[in-house]
């Protein structure tokens, strides 16, 4: 293989500048001052009127046949005004042009100054046309052909240049045609035609494009014969390294930043040899993209390359305000190293969603000699020595087999595989592209990264995959991610998903999963474990009692047996030690979604036992976080399920009377000086503080104390939220804490009398609003109670 590797290094290095035989592009417009003899000002975008003006003053334009020039309307069908005629009279068109050509030099490779030298203006009116053809030497030294677009309305009238086995559609007639300039360029050998112009008017200005001062002028590139051995030479590479080699990444060789790796905007060679490997991968049905190649290492400092007792120290802060150069520092040795790719893009500038994919060293075709770096060094801490950090970027080409696309994304996770199977699955059109979808979808399954234990809000993805899986799934794939997937990496976000996996597979198919799958669920008890909240699995399961469609004989068997796992599960959370993860959301949304499901299925018994479970149990469904928004939330649809209402009822009960009690009378200011003083420590200040604070003629108390006691007394007030401010006055030896007694308590025990208020009366006035005697309603009771 190495072999291999070395002729398509040398094939790649051979190429030119450019690849490129055709160019094209458009800028915001820039008005020519068009003033055409007998015809005067001719505004833009050019009107009908205008348009048939220019030609009334034109004549037929003739093509080359040989020695020949002739005009014959079979072969060119067009306008043609000469510019000893015309004139450009806007002082910035040239500027205008200057752009244009730096643009076509840029895609042709071309470093020379170029020379744009004005040929024609042609118009072409409904019917025109242009035979394909080769231009003729016009000018001494013409290499290439410029069309410069101005600002009009058509239709039709496409440029197709054809070159070395290649085709390229240029088309003028966009949306915004009469409102930008729009240019293409092609190298005079090119075969090219015009088709018919359909509707309206297109004007071009015709340029003859030549090197300045140069005899010798550029052809354009033949690449076919490079691209057919780049074929070869990259199907020998992957024949030959099947359980080697995924991918192959090409390196540039300008440097890109993260924002300018976009491969219509590479430079140079990089631009030939990305287009010779699409050609090439194409040929093949490869895959050919560019990204982003970043090679980070970690190491060890060599000591002798960095003067690390220059003012800093050993240990310095790197916060400190003074910038140190570590641009010359090496590394001794290696310790750690990684190289990625990201910033993916396809070859006609489209983004491409596929997220970060690893990449072994085996996978470049070089290496990373050479290339320029940022690095950063970490000094010492601790018994740990100084660390080196270093980043390589470049972009690359990337190849591989289609064979290898599922191994590559699947193993990477799904933040890279998932919009690839998606797009599969959208474009699948036959029973084999199905098949292919499913294949992919085991080989994600299987190599499924579940959410990390801390990662509260990280993007999810069991959803879109459920609603793949709903697409392009069989019962044994909707079982598979299940019983492996679902149980360790879900937000509750996904129940409509599993319904329609449900609808679509059977609700008797997948039954025994949903209920295994809540079944697995368990407080978290350490660290290790994803932290599952009760309240996640209520709204993972809402959906499959109360979503739309309604419910169906099989539906509402499942959803029974689901009702006493869902029991079992509260049980077992609300029996469980104190949940170690201090992010513990509580049990907000718990009763809610119980109550509609419970309701949903009429479940009256099930209804009965929650009620009376949630108001005995005040530790886990406290009345202000959890039962009265919980209870407001329930009276907001209660009106089109009658079954909850007796449930509900016995809740808002409760909790105004609860409320009621709380605000039957107002706190009271102190009347003195003396707080409370619970303090679990004993030393000899903290009994100091409480005395101090039990004192009702003392509000501030003078703690002249060393800064490590100092510290524990206002660790101690802000631990116990005691009703004191601590501040340090900075004199004398040791330095004083002063305290400040003040009515924190108070405030607070106001602040919530009033928020009692306030929600008392907020949920009277949803007890006293009954049920509406809808007609949905009288229809929901009849059902009921049939």
């Amino acid at each position: 293989m190495a072999d291999v590797r070395e002729g398509l290094v040398k094939l790649l290095d051979s190429l030119g500048e450019s690849a490129q035989y055709a160019a094209c592009g458009s800028l915001p417009p820039v008005l020519p001052g068009l003033e055409v003899e007998g015809v005067g000002t001719v505004g833009m975008p050019l009107s009908a009127a205008d348009a048939k003006r220019l030609i009334a003053a034109a004549e037929q334009a003739p093509y080359g046949r040989g020695e020949e020039t002739i005009v014959d309307k079979k072969v060119r069908r067009v306008w043609q005004i000469e510019p000893s005629t015309f004139q450009l009279r806007n002082a910035a068109w040239a500027d205008h042009l200057a752009a244009i050509v730096a643009e076509v030099k840029r895609e042709f490779g071309i470093a020379q100054p170029v020379n744009a030298e004005l040929y024609k203006l042609l118009i072409y009116e409904k019917g025109s046309f242009f035979a394909p053809h080769r231009d003729t030497e016009k000018t001494p030294g013409m290499f290439a052909t410029l069309v410069v677009g101005l600002p009009s309305r058509h239709q039709g009238g496409r440029l197709i240049v054809r070159h070395d086995g290649q085709a390229k559609i240029i088309d003028f007639a966009s949306e915004d045609a009469e409102f930008i300039t729009q240019y293409a360029a092609f190298y005079a050998d090119c075969q090219h035609e015009i088709e018919p112009v359909t509707s309206g008017y297109r004007v071009c200005l015709v340029y003859n494009l030549a090197l300045t001062g140069k005899k010798t002028q550029p052809s354009s590139p033949q690449t076919a014969r490079a691209a057919e051995n780049a074929s070869q030479l990259l199907a020998d590479l992957f024949a030959g390294s099947s359980d080697e080699l995924d991918k192959i990444a090409i390196p540039c060789t300008h440097q890109y930043t993260e924002a300018g790796i976009d491969p219509r905007q590479l430079k140079g060679a990089d631009r030939a040899r990305a287009d010779v490997l699409a050609r090439a991968a194409g040929a093949l049905g490869y895959r050919c993209h560019i990204a982003l190649l970043t090679h980070w290492q970690s190491g060890e400092v060599d000591y002798d390359t960095w003067d690390f007792d220059d003012g800093y120290g050993w240990g310095r802060r790197r916060s400190c305000p003074r910038e140190r150069d570590v641009s010359k520092v090496r590394m001794e040795e290696v310790y750690d190293e990684k190289m990625s790719l990201d910033h993916w893009f396809a070859l006609d500038g489209q983004k491409l969603p596929l997220g970060e994919i690893g990449l072994s060293k085996s996978e470049v075709l070089g290496g990373s000699e050479g290339w320029s770096y940022e690095q950063e060094v970490h000094e010492a801490t601790g018994n740990e020595g100084a660390t080196l950090e270093r980043w390589y970027r470049r972009a690359v080409v990337v190849v591989w087999p289609p064979d290898r696309t599922f191994r590559i994304l699947a193993r990477e996770g799904q933040a890279a595989a998932l919009p690839e199977l998606e797009r599969m699955a959208d474009e699948s059109k036959k029973p084999d592209d199905l098949e292919s979808c499913r294949e992919f979808a085991r080989r994600m399954i299987a190599c499924w990264k579940p959410r990390h234990s801390f990662a509260r809000g990280q993007e999810r993805f069991t959803g879109r995959m459920l609603t793949v899986l709903e697409r392009i799934g069989t019962a044994e794939l909707a079982r598979q991610f299940l019983d492996d997937v679902l149980p360790n990496d879900f937000d509750g976000s996904e129940g409509p998903s599993l319904v329609r996996l449900c609808e679509r597979l059977g609700w008797d198919t997948l039954t025994a999963d949903l209920l295994a799958l809540v079944a697995r669920q368990k407080p978290r008890e350490d660290y290790s474990a994803p932290p599952t909240e009760l309240v996640q699995i209520v709204s993972l399961c809402r959906p499959l009692f109360c979503g739309p469609p309604p419910l169906t004989a099989a539906r509402r068997k499942a959803c029974e047996a689901l009702a006493d796992e869902l029991v079992r599960a509260i049980e077992r959370w609300d029996g469980a030690r104190k949940a170690r993860h201090q992010g513990e959301r509580g049990r907000k949304g718990v009763v809610e979604g119980v109550i509609s499901m419970f309701a949903a299925i009429r479940a009256q018994d099930r209804l009965e036992w929650f009620a009376a479970y949630v108001l005995e149990d005040a530790k886990h469904y406290d009345l202000r976080g959890v039962l009265a928004p919980d209870v407001k939330a329930i009276y907001s649809w209660l009106a089109d399920v009658p079954d909850a209402q007796p449930a509900a009822e016995r809740l808002m009960r409760h909790c105004v009377a609860q409320l009621q009690e709380a605000t039957e009378l107002a706190p009271k200011p102190p009347a003195d000086w003396k707080r409370e003083a619970k303090l679990n420590c004993k030393c000899e200040d903290c009994r100091a503080l409480a005395r101090f604070l039990r004192d009702p003629a003392v509000r501030v108390g003078r703690f002249p104390l060393r800064q490590e006691r100092r510290q524990h007394l206002r660790q101690q007030i802000d631990h116990h939220h005691l009703d004191c401010t601590h501040e340090t006055e900075r004199k004398g030896s040791p330095q004083t804490l002063l305290c400040t007694k003040t009515q924190a308590s108070f405030e607070r025990k106001l602040k919530r009398y009033h928020a009692d208020r306030e929600l008392l009366s907020e949920l009277q006035a949803l007890a006293d609003v009954k049920p509406p005697s809808t007609a949905k309603g009288k229809r929901a009771r009849r059902t009921a109670k049939k």
